[in-house]
């Protein structure tokens, strides 16, 4: 190909950052086609035990973190909102503007700090991950979110199945 050419399509992509406009458009299209009523009753089955559950963990653990002594707010804000963020491009890095920005470090100091906790949460998240799968195989690949699942006894054809995105 062109450099020229080369070179205006990777300026357009990565100033642009169509690529996320991609793949949110994606993502956008593919819940708005689900059914309404399949929607919103999947939406309340996980928000009310997502915020539950996000809560409580953060509740448990920030007392773990106390009760070892690394202090309340060091753990939560170092170690548990850390992990909860998840990864480094989406989590830690972010994090660390952020706490740099309010503390008054530099944003590698806070990176330093908040690294670690995410790495070793992606790790044992990773390593937990075949045991949850083998306690629990009903949950690994068989759900539908259609509201009238096939039954596995009568054939199902091309026409009747949800659409896949």
């Amino acid at each position: 190909m062109v450099t020229a050419v080369v070179t205006t399509i990777a300026d357009f992509t990565n100033g642009t950052r169509m690529p996320y406009l991609f793949i949110s458009a994606i993502c956008v299209g593919c819940i708005l086609s689900m059914d309404r009523a399949v929607l919103v009753r999947g939406f309340f089955k996980i928000f009310v035990p997502l915020a539950v559950g996000s809560i409580a963990a953060m509740l448990v653990g920030t007392a773990v973190g106390a009760v070892l002594g690394l202090g309340a707010k060091h753990t939560l804000f170092y170690i548990v909102i850390p992990i909860m963020a998840g990864g480094v491009g989406e989590g830690a890095i972010p994090l660390s503007i952020g706490y740099s920005g309010i503390n008054g470090t530099t944003q590698g100091e806070e990176f330093a700090r908040v690294l670690p906790p995410i790495m070793f949460g992606s790790l044992v998240a990773v390593g937990l991950s075949p045991a949850r799968a083998a306690s629990s195989p009903a949950s690994t690949a068989r759900s539908s979110p259609s509201p009238n699942p096939p039954s596995p006894t009568r054939s199902t054809s091309r026409e009747s199945l949800p659409p896949a995105c």
